[in-house]
């Protein structure tokens, strides 16, 4: 597949900002107003294999969005935050094809609108708050004037959190509970689940520290990529949706280990992380008379990905002659789906460093 383009960009944006805030010592306020709306295009002639083709596209956007805040202090260290927004989105866009010389409509109105308050206090040392959140959204998705789909999304997360601080170790942990309800099409779902988070931070000694995480996530995969429609990316990229919604969950653990020492000009650090991600949807490819297809699949797979890098550096001469080696690793380890089967992929990245800088004298002025 061989592609060469000549395109012109024309940008034509507006965007207004309106914001009121009022800041005392008890009492915090803030409202942020904004609109933006756009009339942007673009033109190109395109040789695809060989064949002169051309593309248009009119992504136009209108975007209003309003932000407001209240934070609230009283005595013996206890506030209060109240938090919500309203972000309406509409993208009108015209894309023509290679299929067809009648460009593809496809208009999307997005609503969000979210409501969060937070208490917070300190007891035997440890400040811990609890976070209360209300969330909305709805896409209106129309295709070509008549085909119509609909995707919502209301959940209620609750989320307590702890932090200290203690003889050089800081802690931090939260409990994110989530109860969702989705509908898409037609169809319903709901979800309830918990995303635990750990952080835990050691200063070992004036030159040694330790670092860890873990957290756990789990969302709702891209949408875009499930609604039942056949839609076109760009003028020779499509995807083909199965209607159905996917849940995909991350399990991630980091650490880092690191000494700095500026007396005798030795610093070192190592780092490492281990990613999976459960229930990664498949999609299968074809190619056809010059357009690429995405086609959605109901196989399921699990992806998991490995970090490792480390570095040392040595200073000599106080600064004037620093010289560092370093290393790092990845693994990525996929499935996909080939040929109407299964098959395991894989990806190694590997690459080494060596730095030398030298400063020949000191600069006066």
């Amino acid at each position: 597949m061989t592609e060469e383009t000549h395109a012109n960009l024309y940008r034509r944006e507006m965007d207004v900002e309106l914001q009121y805030k009022e800041n005392k010592d008890s009492l915090y306020v803030n409202n942020v107003l904004k609109t933006s709306i756009n009339w942007n295009e673009s033109f190109a002639n395109t040789i695809l294999n060989g064949t002169n083709t051309r593309q248009a596209v009119e992504p136009r956007k209108r975007h209003l969005r309003d932000e407001f805040s209240v934070i609230k202090k009283f005595r013996n260290n206890k506030s209060m935050d109240v938090n919500a927004s309203f972000d309406y989105l509409y993208l009108p866009g015209k894309l023509l094809t290679l299929s067809d010389s009648v460009p593809q409509s496809l208009n999307v109105n997005t609503l969000s609108s979210l409501i969060s308050t937070r208490f917070r206090h300190r007891v035997w040392g440890m400040y811990i708050s609890y976070d209360a959140q209300m969330k909305y959204h709805r896409d209106d998705i129309e295709l070509n004037d008549h085909d119509k789909v609909s995707y919502q999304q209301a959940e209620l997360k609750l989320t307590p959190r702890m932090s200290m601080e203690k003889n050089g170790l800081r802690l931090s942990c939260s409990l994110p509970v989530y109860v969702s309800s989705y509908r898409l099409a037609g169809a319903k779902e709901h979800q309830a689940f918990v995303s635990p988070y750990v952080s835990l931070d050691y200063q070992c000694s004036g030159y040694l520290s330790l670092l860890f995480n873990y957290s756990h996530q789990k969302s709702c995969y891209g949408v875009g990529n499930c609604l039942p429609l056949a839609y076109y990316r760009s003028y020779a990229t499509r995807i083909e949706g199965n209607g159905k919604l996917c849940f995909i969950s991350y399990d991630n653990v980091d650490g880092k280990l690191e000494y700095s020492n500026p007396n005798i000009g030795l610093f070192f650090n190592a780092r490492g992380s281990y990613t999976l991600i459960n229930d990664v949807p498949l999609f299968g490819y074809r190619y056809e008379n010059n357009i690429y297809s995405i086609v959605a699949t109901p196989q399921k797979a699990n992806n998991r990905q490995v970090l490792a890098s480390a570095e040392l550096s040595k200073a000599f001469g106080y600064g004037k002659l620093t010289m560092t080696i370093g290393a790092d690793a990845m693994r990525h380890d996929y499935k996909a789906w080939i040929s109407e089967q299964v098959a395991d992929g894989y990806v190694d990245n590997y690459s080494a460093k060596f730095q030398v800088a030298f400063i020949p004298t000191l600069c006066s002025s």
